[in-house]
Formats: structure tokens, sequence, C-alpha cells
């Protein structure tokens, strides 16, 4: 069965556009609609339930941002959006909404498709690993945590136990087996039976304790003792987050994900020690200094390795100076500088899907990066390979452009051709079209056109009666004089001398 799609964009001219750009048939896609504004598109949405959303930010009545939220509460669904507007917030607020990716406008035929087709793929993955999972085996509190219960089902089973007080300690990263196994030894000998401790795996790469107790009386500072405790008996060298106390199991969920806020802002220079939730974790995003961003940029559209590793040392250096800087405040700098250089990219007409996918596998798992020096390991990592594509697409496009001058000096070789002509046409620098044909070709531009005429000039010579002014005539020459000079030069022999060995070749 396709998967559906539908497609929200006000202008016209645009919408059809973009559905004649997608391979349907191709990529198993079908259109359930299609909208010039977001009220409507969400009407439709809401009935037909498409599984991919393709949509314009900038729409009527509610935009694309706004409707795809909402639509979010209600159903899930696989988000692109098309914008010709670079804000950083509104690519921030797309990686928010997990969205699939964020497509600049022009929209590119291979880029959009290349898109859908990852789209479909994940989608046939999710669906999968839906079928294979088996959730009766989870745990309640597990299944509570997941919210993964019915308010009913939740209700039936609560209604003697919903005023116990819990939170959550939440333990990510790649800590090693031993953690886990210390984890349950120590909760399995400590003597407070007033404060139940259940250690649950939730991911491959993260663990979280339940705290719960009937017992309010300074419940958050025992759970905070208790981690601490954990944390140091264990040697755990990461960091780990306390969310807030709440009251019944419906709660949980909701601790849970103050711990992660918690974990996300913490300050940098706190060390690796436990975060406790405060509701103060948002913050205004503070940039390092334009012109350090410029220089940044600058050295990745040059191609410049030693200079972004200057660059990027003074950068690490604006960060520190800056202070009480958290790890979410960093990942939101390193992301809006991403985006610059990915729109300085575009601008100069090279593919950036890649390095998009990167910045939102990057902010989907953070977590997994310790602190400041992990995170600009990666950071980095991204712009040497940034650089290397520059290098790439630069050679690329000069070897296209040499073969473009190539192709035309052989159709042309009898006019006057102009090596400043020739990069205009190619939209290179002159010098540079220079030095790439001698390097491409083996001959140098001037050397090139001499070589093709009296290539032809040899070939009229040897397959026809004409003289040789009216030969030099059709190679581009008017003084015969100078025309006899550059035969002699490349082929060793006067035009006479030429004809004549031709000749006595023909005989013998």
């Amino acid at each position: 069965m396709p998967v559906s799609v539908y497609l929200v964009e006000d202008e016209e001219w645009i919408r059809k556009g973009i559905k004649k750009m997608i391979r349907w048939e191709e990529l198993g896609l079908a259109l359930s609609g299609e909208a010039e504004d977001g009220l409507t598109a969400r009407e439709e949405i809401l009935r037909i339930r498409p599984q991919i959303i393709v949509s314009d930010i900038r729409i009527p009545r509610l935009d694309g941002l706004a409707l795809v939220r909402e639509v979010q509460k209600v159903c899930p669904v696989k988000a692109i959006f098309i914008s010709g507007y670079r804000e950083f917030e509104y690519a921030r607020q797309a990686i928010e909404l997990e969205a699939v990716s964020y497509i600049l406008k022009p929209v590119e035929k291979e880029e959009l498709n290349h898109v859908l087709k990852q789209t479909v793929e994940a989608l046939t993955r999710e669906q999968k690993n839906r079928k294979d999972a088996d959730y009766g085996k989870a745990s309640f509190l597990m299944d509570v945590l997941d919210e993964r219960v019915s308010d009913a089902s939740l209700s039936l089973r609560t209604q003697k136990t919903d005023n116990c007080n819990h939170c959550v300690l939440l333990i990510p990263g790649k800590e090693p087996k031993e953690c886990e196994e210390g984890l349950k030894t120590i909760l399995g000998e400590r003597e407070d039976r007033m404060m139940e401790a259940k250690l649950f795996r939730k991911g491959k790469e993260e663990w979280v304790i339940i705290f719960s107790s009937r017992n309010k009386r300074q419940f958050q500072e025992r759970a905070r003792r208790l981690a601490h405790v954990l944390k140091e008996r264990t040697g755990s060298r990461g960091s780990w987050a306390l969310g807030g106390t709440v009251t019944g199991f419906a709660g949980i969920p909701v601790s849970y994900h103050q711990a992660w806020q918690a974990y996300a802002h913490r300050d940098i220079s706190s060390g690796n020690g436990i975060c406790v939730f405060t509701g103060e974790e948002n913050k205004d995003l503070r940039l390092p200094s334009g012109v350090r961003i410029e220089a940044v940029k600058f050295a990745v559209e040059t191609a410049d390795g030693q200079k972004l590793r200057q660059e990027l040392s003074l950068l690490r250096q604006e960060f520190y100076a800056m202070g009480n800087m958290g790890m979410q405040e960093i990942w939101d700098d390193i992301f809006y500088i991403c985006m610059e250089l990915i729109r300085a990219l575009q601008k100069n007409g090279i593919g950036t899907g890649r390095y998009y996918e990167a910045c939102r596998l990057a902010m989907n798992r953070h977590f997994l990066h310790r602190d400041m020096q992990d995170a600009f390991d990666w950071f980095e990592g991204l712009l040497v390979q940034m650089c290397a594509d520059v290098k790439s697409s630069r050679a690329k496009n000069i070897q296209i452009a040499v073969e473009k001058v190539r192709e035309y000096i052989d159709a042309h070789y009898t006019q006057s051709l102009s090596l400043t002509e020739m990069a205009e046409m190619v939209y290179v620098n002159p010098s540079y079209l220079s030095t790439s044909f001698k390097r491409l070709t083996g001959y140098g531009f001037v050397d090139y056109v001499i070589r093709r005429r009296m290539d032809r000039a040899a070939e009229i010579l040897r397959e026809t009666e004409l003289g040789i002014a009216e030969t030099a005539e059709l190679t581009g020459y008017e003084n015969v004089r100078h025309f006899s000079r550059l035969f002699r030069k490349v082929w060793g022999k006067t035009p006479s001398e030429y004809r004549e060995g031709c000749r006595r070749e023909r005989e013998t």
C-alpha cells in the first residue's frame, strides 16, 4: 500500500512544481491531499491521517511549524519543511519537531526525492519495530514512564496507591556493564526501606532509577543523597540528572522529562556530578562574536584546514570566556553555526542533505557527548568533512569547466579565442582556468589552440591540394609566414615539406 503524502504550499505554481518533481510510483508514494493554508490543511490531515507532510513554513492562517505541532498531538506524522527563509529559529523548531528535513527553496528535485526515500525507509523500519516489540514483558512502572498506559488503565491500577511520591534519576551515556550490575547490588544492600528505588534499562545507552515513597518528608533530598551514593560507589564518570518530585504514577513521565532538561542544560563548569531540575533551565541564546563565526565560515568556504583549526581553537576560548554556559546552550550555538555554514554551502551549489541529517542526529543524541570537548570534537569533524566536500566540488566543477572550454575550442578553433572570454563563459577566474587547463589537458590554453589548428592544417595538407595560403586561412591565420612558422614548430617541417612527405608515403 502506498505511503500517503499531504502537500501544503500557498503558491499554486510551486505546489504543482513539487508534485511534478516527486517520483511517486518509484518511491511508493501517493498524494492524499493538498492545501494552500494551515487551517484547511489541519482539518484535512486530522481526517485523512497521512503518513508524511511536506509543508512550507510561511503559509497563511496557521504556519507550517504550528500545523505540524498541532497534528503531532493527535497522530504521528513525518514532517518535511520547505522554506525560502533561513532564520535559525525555524530550523531549530523543525529539529524539535523531529522533522525529517528542512529544505531551502528553490527545491532541488534530487534532494527532495532523496529525503522522501529516507522517510519511507524510516516509516518501514518503525512499522516493523512496532510489530516486533513485546510490550507485555515491560513492568508497569516502565509502561508508565514510556507513557504506554491509558488513563483508564492507570486509574484502575493505582486507585489505592496514587498518592505516592516519585522522582526519576537519569543515567545517560555509554557506561560499562559493571555499572548496571553495581547499581543492582547497591540498591539491594541499602537499608532505607522507606523509599523504593527501581532500576530500568530504558535504552541501549540510558538507564533510569525511579524513586518512590509515601513519606513526603525530605523525599527529594533523600533521593538526591542516594543518587550521590550510587554514583560514587559505581565510579561513573558521566553526569547524571534528577527530575522533580511528582505525586502519583501519572507524574513519572513529567519527572523523567525534567531530568532530561536538567541534563541537557547542565553547566559545562560543574564537572560530572548530578544535575538537579530547578525549573530555570531554559536560557536565551548567546552567540560568540559575529567576527569569529564569519572567520570559521570563511575557512570552510575556502577549504583552508589549517585556518579552520586555528579559528575553532579561538571559538572554543570564546565559549569558555562567556561563562555560565550549559551544554544545551553549547549545542544551540554549534547548531546555529552549522545552519549558517550549510546555507553558505548551498549558495555555492554544494549538496547539504547529509549535513542537515548529521545535525538532526546530533541534536537527538547529544546526551552521548559528556562535555564541551566531546561537542567540539563532533563539530570539528563535521566542518572538516565540509572542507573536504568544498575541495571535491571545486575539483569537479573545474573539470567540467575545462572540458567545456576544450569542446568550445575544438568547435571554434578558427576564430579568435581569448582566455579571459573563455573564463567568463564558465564563470571562473582566468588565472585559475589557465593553470587548471594545463593540469588537466597537458597543454597551456594558447598551446592547445595552436595544436588544434595545426592538426587541422596537417589534415588539409594530407587530403587536399589547397595552397598554403588557403590552408592558413582555413585554420584561422591571415599571415602565411606566421602560420608556416607555427606549423614547423609543431610538426618539425614546413607545410610544403609536410605535404611532400605525405605524397612520398602514399607512393611507396
